[in-house]
């Protein structure tokens, strides 16, 4: 019998010429690619192939938004931190998985007459698909940055309300509308007890950030939160380890100059337990968040 074996592969950097020479070579530019094939093989997953009117509502938003959207922000608008055209891509899809389920309303069975009246339907996907855009694309924008962004998206759309920028909205899935992330605010009252260094003020900036890391955090995703010295980074990572599920328990590592591979390592099995040979888990069955502190 034959035995055909096909290698992927990043480089070519630990072959040898020997090797090089015996294998046929096709490579693939990921510039030439772009990230339609990425996008594709993400509406070819059951729980959305089986939906023809969510596919092709969201194939028409890809083709209308994101292109554009990713190349004006190339050409016209400054990041905090450099992101490639794939890993926002990535990041909206994680988002917009994290959203397809019956309660942000993405669900066939909510709307009993779908093939007479799909409008609503359509009307939630497209509202969702802009808020993930918003958080991938324009996730990494400076404050300059993301006024520009917002008209943009306003030029394309003309749903918005026009009271804030883009960016102070959320979709509310029952009435499918934008709403200010600020009427989730309520009055706060730190407890009596509590030390005046640990009482945090919610904010329309700190609900927003804890909400969309708790998101990505819920579906395995990794999250990095970057900002300026003293905007309150630590807080919100403590804020979301304070409101993680029950499933999931939490350990906090602080970063420093003298850390090294190998004490990173001790320091996340030290708090593990050995199921087998090689093979740790967190205790009680449950996931655990690894929050690390002064990343940079």
């Amino acid at each position: 019998p034959q035995v055909s074996i096909l290698f992927e592969v990043e480089d070519l950097s630990q072959a040898s010429p020997a090797t090089v020479s015996r294998a046929g070579m096709i490579y693939l530019n990921t510039e030439d690619l772009g990230w339609w094939p990425f996008v594709t093989s993400w509406l070819e997953q059951p729980e959305y192939a089986e939906d023809k009117i969510l596919v092709q509502t969201l194939t028409a938003m890809l083709e209308k938004y994101m292109e554009e959207s990713l190349e004006y922000r190339r050409l016209q608008l400054k990041e905090l931190v450099d992101t490639d055209r794939l890993a926002s891509v990535r990041q909206f899809c994680a988002l917009f998985d994290a959203h397809h389920d019956a309660e942000h309303g993405i669900d066939p069975s909510l709307y009993p007459n779908l093939e007479d009246e799909p409008e609503a339907y359509v009307a939630i996907i497209e509202l969702t698909f802009l808020f993930c855009l918003i958080w991938s694309v324009g996730a990494t924008l400076d404050d300059d940055s993301r006024k520009k962004f917002d008209v943009f998206l306003r030029e394309n759309d003309t749903r918005w309300p026009h009271d804030q920028t883009v960016y102070e909205y959320f979709v509310d899935a029952k009435a499918r509308e934008w709403v200010l992330w600020e009427k989730q605010l309520t009055t706060y009252r730190p407890p009596p007890e509590m030390p005046f260094f640990k009482i945090m003020v919610p904010t329309v900036d700190t609900l927003r950030s804890k909400t969309i890391a708790l998101t990505l955090s819920g579906i395995g995703r990794h999250v990095l939160i970057v900002g300026n010295v003293g905007v309150g980074k630590t807080m919100v990572a403590q804020s979301c380890l304070d409101n993680l599920p029950e499933n999931k328990s939490s350990m906090i590592i602080n970063f420093s100059a003298q850390t090294s591979s190998n004490s990173l390592q001790n320091t996340i099995e030290g708090r593990l337990e050995k199921r087998s040979k090689g093979i740790f888990a967190p205790s009680g069955g449950k996931k655990m968040v690894v929050y690390v502190d002064d990343f940079n």
